[in-house]
């Protein structure tokens, strides 16, 4: 057999690795597309897999997709309420806990080597913001014209009719408010004001023209259904009634825990309320097998509960809404209305929240054997938690617990993802059991593309046992956030990543 000369294999070497596109060699850090103008996703794929260029075209999706989640939330919970105490938008709060990300216009590259499938994914923030500037103008023009038929309704007399018209407009004003939430994630520097300037209905004598037609929408549903009911029963009969009339079903139901205001935190109350809806859904719906989700949140006004229900479906389609007060009475003074250390933990996830990573190169993906947090995750005494983890490139993970006495104990220095096991579930390698003291807690996992520095912690002693613990959610990001201010672009940079799990425990 004859052998290549030495020369000859020095050059093909060389224009193998001169193919290889630098967005490849950088795992996606590094692409033709400017960050200023582009959103972008990485994905690699075992390339002898079946469908390999489809899954990794899947996982760059959804790592582009997973940016804008977390522009959304980290927009969502540095927001403020307003100087009233009560909230900007009711419809706002609803669709902050159940935002879908929807990307449209997106393009890919794809790129194979001798065992791996790499695929990018990309898309022109103005196209997207297009996009998202379209489907408010749908949906506004059926909220008006919703609101136009339920008045024509109310004056011939057809009362129930009306109703229905009138919930009809509330949900598209949802849809309307979260394409609102997605252009504003994707352009930070606009605000809600010049979003609404974009809308074809627009009106210029009155810039909140949205508002004034939610409030619109509100009054005459109230006018014409008493919405304040006498007691806590009373209302959970009453929304699965308001349900029924927008053809919600009741047979392959998922109800997670009430969450709190606009958190993801749950309470007692919160549990307590869950079960009472869904023992009134399915009392009152017609069963189906189509899987529907029943989310809900809760507020105080005054010294009534405001709770509301949003339906929605596996993939995250509005199906419907409804939304009542009733008093917080002294049978229900047992049930702690809000979460245990809420305004603690509110605090850790605002200073998270602050410089969050939304492009730091590794995308990190974290749920419980229960789910994720967007389910409203309770975990009871005595439960066992199970952790799994995701990451779409090979990467040491740094896994830090914070329990609802602050702590925030360093579980994993440097737990290590090879490629073996990218964009597949890993499992941690031992469980939790869920004990006292209870309240909300939060998992937070920090990537690295190599080994990770020494953690700033130090030692202290928890139950007679000696931990590291860091002394501030800070100090648990620093070193991610840090070395992603620090790349010159060069192929050796270190990749980093981040994400949080919210969880509530309870007795």
């Amino acid at each position: 057999m004859k052998k290549l000369p030495a020369t000859l294999i020095l050059i093909l070497i060389s224009i193998h690795l001169y193919a290889e596109p630098g967005w490849v060699r950088s795992m996606g850090t590094s692409t033709p597309y400017s960050s200023d103008r582009y959103l972008t996703g990485f994905a690699m794929y075992n390339r002898y897999s079946s469908d390999a260029v489809a899954k990794a075209k899947e996982s760059a999706l959804a790592d582009l997709s997973g940016k804008i989640e977390t522009k959304v939330n980290s927009v969502m919970t540095l927001s403020e309420e307003d100087g009233s105490g009560g909230y900007s938008s009711d419809l706002t709060i609803l669709s902050r806990n159940s935002v879908q990300v929807t990307v449209s216009g997106v393009d890919y590259l794809v790129y194979d080597d001798s065992s791996q499938t790499y695929a990018l994914a990309y898309v022109s923030i103005e196209d997207l913001s297009s996009s998202y500037v379209q489907k408010a103008d749908l949906a506004l023009g059926k909220a008006l014209s919703a609101y136009d038929r339920a008045e024509e309704l109310i004056g011939s007399g057809k009362n129930v009719q009306a109703l229905e018209s009138l919930y009809d407009a509330q949900k598209e004003l949802i849809l309307l408010s979260e394409q609102e939430s997605l252009y504003l994630s994707v352009n930070p520097r606009r605000s809600r004001d010049s979003f609404q300037r974009l809308l074809s209905a627009y009106d210029t004598d009155q810039e909140s023209f949205v508002r004034t037609l939610e409030d619109d929408v509100n009054r005459r549903i109230q006018e014409l259904d008493d919405l304040d009911l006498r007691n806590y029963q009373a209302a959970m009969d009453k929304i699965a009634l308001i349900l029924k009339r927008q053809d919600l079903n009741a047979g392959n139901i998922s109800v997670p825990p009430s969450t709190f205001e606009t958190s993801s935190f749950s309470s007692e109350f919160g549990r307590y309320a869950a079960s009472g809806l869904e023992g009134s859904l399915i009392g009152s719906l017609s069963r189906s097998n189509a899987k529907t989700i029943y989310r809900s949140n809760y507020w105080m006004e005054g010294n009534m509960i405001r709770f509301r229900v949003l339906a929605v479906d596996e993939r995250g389609n509005k199906l419907g809404q409804a939304s009542v007060r009733f008093p917080y009475s002294a049978d229900l003074r047992s049930y702690d209305l809000k979460p245990q250390n809420f305004e603690e933990a509110m605090v850790a996830l605002k200073e998270f929240s602050v410089g969050a990573l939304t492009d730091g190169g590794i995308n990190v993906d974290v749920w419980t054997n229960k789910g994720r947090d967007s389910d409203s995750l309770v975990f009871e005494d005595g439960e066992t938690l199970q952790l799994y983890l995701r990451v779409n490139q090979p990467s040491f993970l740094r896994i830090t617990y914070r329990l609802a006495t602050g702590e925030m104990v360093l579980l994993e220095r440097s737990f290590y993802i090879g490629m073996d096991q990218v964009n597949r579930a890993v499992a941690l390698p031992y469980e939790f059991e869920v004990q006292g003291p209870f309240g909300v807690e939060q998992m937070i996992v920090t990537a690295f593309s190599k080994e990770p520095p020494t953690p700033n912690t130090i030692v202290d002693f928890i139950d007679g046992e000696e931990y590291e613990v860091f002394s501030t959610m800070e100090a648990v990001v620093a070193q991610t956030r840090g070395l992603r201010k620090k790349q010159t672009g060069a192929e050796d940079e270190v990749r980093v990543g981040e994400a949080i799990l919210n969880l509530t425990t309870m007795r």
